[in-house]
């Protein structure tokens, strides 16, 4: 199944090892998570640093009845990946070879969750909702504002 997605195109998504954080809503990723993505045509062999802290999708709860739980599904992945772009000065995501920071608009770490969450072979309407309530309520925690 293609999902290329604007410039991004997700190559693999590997299973993250987790750990829940004492505050029973948060998560750290217990080992640096690495993946794989296509950036303008560029494969870009990358990495969330070890203990990254993530809260699943950021789904309100209300809506968890039509998505499913922020913490569990074929969105999870594209979720950590989501906010690892989203976090911090240019995002928490590195190269692997060079150590950089890949630094990505808005727009490209938005479409990395939908790239994802196709990869994933999550259905048409949930990835598309999800990416939706990102797209619209996304802008203000995004870092820099770009996108």
């Amino acid at each position: 199944m293609n999902c290329k997605v604007g410039d991004i195109q997700i190559h693999s998504l590997p299973e993250p090892v987790t750990r829940w954080l004492p505050d029973n809503v948060n998560m750290e990723i217990a080992d640096a998570y690495c993946f794989k993505f296509y950036l303008c045509g560029e494969l870009k062999h990358a990495y969330i640093p070890m203990h990254f802290q993530f809260d699943g999708a950021s789904i309100p709860r209300f809506a968890w009845a039509t998505t499913g739980s922020p913490y569990v599904g074929k969105h999870r992945k594209g979720a950590l990946c989501h906010d690892g772009a989203y976090s911090g000065t240019g995002g928490e995501i590195f190269d692997i070879d060079t150590e950089k920071r890949i630094t990505l608009t808005r727009k490209q770490a938005d479409d990395i969750l939908l790239s994802a969450c196709i990869f994933e072979g999550l259905d048409w309407y949930t990835r598309n909702k999800i990416y939706s309530a990102v797209r619209v309520f996304g802008r203000g925690m995004f870092q820099d504002g770009k996108g």
